[in-house]
């Protein structure tokens, strides 16, 4: 067991873990606030994550929602996710009656003037957000900062919402915040000052306290983890369009060792949350993101997943769930599916996981992060992806860029120019250097040129 590749992955993930606690401090050289007070705008499934994370270490949390059922609904939760924790021994019952007494919950916008921190976590668009920030930016102390948990929309954009950009930052949780390690700082070009620094070395320095793993990522569309998810999840819709049965998707992503399927994982979320980060994302970076149109019609029906007890599996029986043929007829338009014989596991597999590898290679190229060890580290602890794989990264180098390279250009024969391979990753391969190689290489041109004329010529 000790000499495989799954025991040297997962220690090197290990140590990945505590070098980015610790490079973290080195990278933003400022001393941080110590957060006593927080307020959480939002009482859905994100707020309620984030505000049980702030009171179980002993945070006063002002849990802010205009509907009082939202609200009453998420103080239930909270102490339902408190409840949990007792029950695995993880605080004892006088610690969670405790963190119970460190929420105030109101309807209204008094009390933020005690916030060390805003963290916003209400519907993912700018008519929503832009507004609370103007709001927030007005009922805060000067120093208090502001952060946005949104996974998809530009920080910048929402900082210059306010008059004082520099102390906006985004601060991005998973769900389910409780069991999810990873949490983005994304930092702007108005956090280069010392009042910016010192919101991120405070967020930081919070995210260190919930017992998260912070890393630091560029402005950029997506982040990091959508960003490398997109192609992914648009894929796998793609693949289902075709005529591709959902379940052996599902079913051979999970034998690679994925938590769950594609179509698992959306309907974890939301089709309605899935396929809005999804337009929003592909809107940015181009046509090599391809989501079938006929995905609006499920929304449009209410199939929105697990919390509407439809998606594109049926949730309604307690007993098993099933299919939605309904749903898969309209995204296949009722086409034939495509033979086993002509897609087996690794088929699917290649299909899926290697856009994301290509992604990876534009996140480095354009600087969106700054070490090909954090794309690994955020791949397994955002995103899910096998442990014993090491990583996107390593699992690219392991199986080798030129084989990498040349499985791309065999799918891009087949389905086109969206599986073309990124020019710089053509020439790390055929230079056999990793992708570390990549970063920052060329953030204005090469994240989008591709070495397609090799296989069309």
């Amino acid at each position: 067991l000790v000499d495989t590749d799954a025991c040297r992955n997962l220690m090197r993930l290990f140590y990945l873990q505590q070098e980015a606690k610790q490079s973290i401090r080195k990278t933003i050289d400022v001393d941080p606030k110590t957060v006593k007070h927080a307020a959480v705008i939002g009482g859905g499934t994100m707020g309620v994550g984030i505000a049980h994370a702030l009171v179980r270490t002993g945070i006063r949390v002002r849990l802010i929602d205009i509907n009082e059922n939202v609200l009453s609904s998420a103080l239930g939760r909270i102490k339902g996710l408190l409840d949990a924790d007792v029950k695995t021994k993880k605080i004892s019952m006088l610690q969670a009656q405790q963190a119970m007494h460190h929420i105030s919950p109101c309807t209204d916008w008094n009390g933020l003037k005690l916030a060390d921190i805003v963290i916003e976590a209400v519907a993912e668009t700018m008519d929503v957000k832009g507004p609370i920030f103007k709001k927030l930016d007005q009922l805060t102390r000067p120093d208090a900062i502001l952060a946005s948990n949104t996974s998809s929309l530009s920080i910048t954009d929402i900082a210059e919402e306010t008059k004082t950009p520099s102390r906006v930052i985004g601060l991005h949780f998973f769900n389910p915040v409780p069991k999810m390690p990873l949490v983005e700082l994304i930092r702007t070009k108005h956090n280069n000052n010392t009042q910016g620094n010192i919101a991120l070395a405070s967020a930081a320095a919070l995210s260190l306290s919930l017992g998260k793993t912070p890393i630091v990522v560029a402005d950029k569309p997506g982040f990091l983890v959508n960003r490398v998810l997109i192609p992914y999840l648009a894929e796998a819709l793609v693949m289902a369009s075709q005529g591709v049965p959902i379940t052996d998707i599902d079913a051979a992503m999970k034998r690679w060792g994925m938590p769950m399927g594609p179509f698992e994982l959306l309907d974890q979320v939301g089709l309605d949350v899935g396929v809005s980060i999804l337009d929003s994302v592909r809107g940015r970076l181009g046509d090599h993101i391809m989501i079938p149109d006929s995905i609006g019609q499920a929304i449009n029906h209410g199939w929105l997943g697990r919390k509407t007890g439809q998606g594109f599996y049926d949730y309604r029986s307690k007993r098993r769930r099933s299919v939605n043929i309904e749903l898969i007829n309209i995204l296949s338009k009722n086409k034939s599916q495509i033979s086993r014989n002509t897609l087996d596991d690794q088929g699917i597999q290649w299909r899926l996981m290697l856009p994301m590898i290509n992604e990876s290679a534009r996140l480095l190229t354009e600087g969106v992060v700054d070490s090909a060890d954090t794309i690994d580290l955020a791949s397994v602890f955002g995103l899910g992806l096998a442990p014993f794989r090491g990583g996107l990264v390593r699992f690219a180098e392991t199986v080798g860029l030129d084989r990498v390279v040349e499985e791309m250009m065999k799918l891009q024969l087949d389905h086109g120019l969206r599986f073309a391979p990124v020019e710089s990753l053509c020439r790390i391969a055929d230079a056999n250097k990793s992708m570390q190689e990549l970063v920052g290489s060329d953030k204005t041109r090469a994240a989008y040129e591709t070495c397609g004329e090799i296989v069309t010529s």
